[in-house]
């Protein structure tokens, strides 16, 4: 009971809150018991003397240099003394308290969690209007879930997404040690810092192309005109015509300025404003794919082939387009 004043003092003077205030678990998520949690110090040290049994102490106990020990030897003594003797009790009951506030606090976190994390992602308005207090600890539990610990994980740090998921723009971005929040209209991700994004592979047709990061691959096929082939394009596949491409092609992700002109527009069109007026969110285009020829973009992801060289009805070799989920041995 001693180490657990101890610690529910050292955690309070950090700034913790009731987690933190839980301090020394009686029994670990691993399934370690602490059958001693609630004797004190002195009642062990007593037993131990009557009973001549000898101990170990650790020799860096004594030693000034660690806080644990500057609170053990000169904070604790002098708030028994000058303004609470059953101290140690207190603090220990304090511990008890916010452990089974936790447990409660932690099965209703679980609840909320299944229905609205999904992949690192919250909805921003589900933040913004969830009382402070459960924001707070659905925030943390997407943190932690991202990232694996609370390590480094500050008050200013939650307080940050906070007023992310509020702001009006819908836009916004906290770093933390290892750990990016970002807002995209109306989510919030939770993840790692996002590596670089930029690459480029030269394709071969026909092929398979697995797509850095994405988990998805990329089917390219010719087929004849007369071929059964669905030409319209679905999201999914799409087809382009081959005699109309004059060069190798690149799979490359997709840069800022990029622009072309998809099927169904009646102008050129800057990828980025898609992407606004489709309401993809920043972290879904970082490697978003582009198939070019040279300079120019034959098709994307999601807004299809360029119209310069979509399939028409008169067209005698397709080039068919088409995005699945997995890798291309499955």
């Amino acid at each position: 009971r001693s180490d657990q004043a101890e610690t529910v003092l050292f955690r309070f003077l950090r700034g913790a809150g009731g987690a933190g205030l839980a301090a020394i678990r009686p029994v670990t998520a691993q399934g370690l018991v602490r059958p001693l949690i609630d004797i004190p110090r002195a009642a062990v040290l007593d037993y131990l003397r009557r009973r001549r049994l000898p101990w170990r102490e650790d020799s860096t106990n004594a030693s000034p240099e660690f806080t644990r020990n500057r609170i053990r030897h000169q904070l604790l003594p002098a708030l028994v003394r000058d303004f609470n003797p059953a101290l140690e009790e207190t603090l220990a009951h304090t511990a008890d308290w916010a452990f089974e506030e936790e447990a409660y606090w932690e099965a209703e976190i679980d609840r909320l969690a299944s229905q609205h994390l999904r992949d690192g992602i919250l909805p921003a308005g589900l933040i913004a209007q969830l009382p402070r207090a459960v924001a707070r600890r659905l925030i943390r539990r997407a943190i932690q879930s991202a990232k694996g610990d609370l390590r480094g994980v500050a008050f200013s740090h939650i307080e940050q997404v906070l007023e992310m998921a509020a702001a009006s723009d819908g836009r916004g971005r906290m770093q933390g040690p290892g750990l990016e929040v970002r807002r995209s209209f109306d989510w919030l991700r939770f993840g790692a810092p996002p590596e670089s994004r930029t690459w480029r592979v030269p394709l071969a047709v026909p092929g398979h192309f697995a797509l850095p990061g994405e988990g998805s691959t990329l089917h390219l096929e010719l087929k004849e005109s007369s071929e059964e082939a669905n030409c319209v394009y679905n999201g999914v596949g799409s087809c382009l015509d081959w005699e109309r491409i004059g060069g190798p092609l690149e799979l490359r992700s997709w840069r800022p300025g990029d622009r072309y002109h998809p099927v169904g527009q009646t102008h050129v069109e800057r990828i980025k404003v898609l992407f606004q007026e489709a309401r993809v969110p920043l972290w879904e285009r970082r490697n978003w794919p582009v198939i070019t020829c040279g300079e120019e973009i034959l098709w994307t992801r999601r807004f299809g082939p360029a119209a310069r060289f979509a399939a028409r009805p008169g067209s005698r070799k397709l080039l068919t387009v088409r995005e699945t989920s997995g890798s291309a041995d499955e």
